[in-house]
């Protein structure tokens, strides 16, 4: 019989070749990695949503990023909390961020997982705690771009955008 290229044990992902950090992961570690990739596809394929945003958080805390419409994935090696917290969502800080504005590292944890939570309700199309967590984020001083996916911190002069 034919073997399947790496990468689609059943589930249809395969690894990205640019921009993937180069990590191997341990025999049990891909194992789980393939398991969870599979777990994902099939709640998405049920509509079961809160299911598969719990598994995409899994992936996410082992350093893998899924692309489901390129059904490709990155492994990131996270040696910090807050390395691990700011995949989670998605979002960057806006490279033309004109703020200087910083964060304590605890307010930059709560950040992330306030953008985490608001991504995983987009996800589940609970569009009230969405836009609740948007609300607490522009409490913190974030402003977000949705269709860039990215964030600055701080206050702006009127009419800077």
């Amino acid at each position: 019989h034919e073997s399947r290229p790496a990468g689609l044990e059943g589930h249809g992902f395969v690894r990205e070749t640019v921009g993937d950090s180069g990590v191997v992961l341990g025999e049990a570690e891909e194992q789980q990695m393939h398991e969870l990739l599979s777990e994902w596809r099939k709640a998405k394929r049920a509509h079961d949503f809160p299911t598969a945003n719990d598994v995409e958080d899994s992936l996410l805390g082992m350093g893998v990023i899924i692309n489901a419409k390129t059904r490709t994935f990155r492994i990131e090696r996270c040696r910090t909390r807050l390395e691990a917290a700011a995949l989670r969502h998605g979002y960057s800080r806006d490279p033309r961020d004109p703020s200087l504005s910083q964060m304590s590292e605890t307010e930059e944890l709560q950040m992330h997982e306030l953008l985490a939570a608001k991504r995983r309700a987009q996800r589940s199309h609970d569009w009230p705690t969405a836009e609740a967590r948007s609300a607490d984020l522009r409490q913190m001083g974030v402003k977000l771009n949705e269709y860039g996916r990215t964030y600055r911190i701080g206050a702006y002069p009127t009419g800077h955008d």
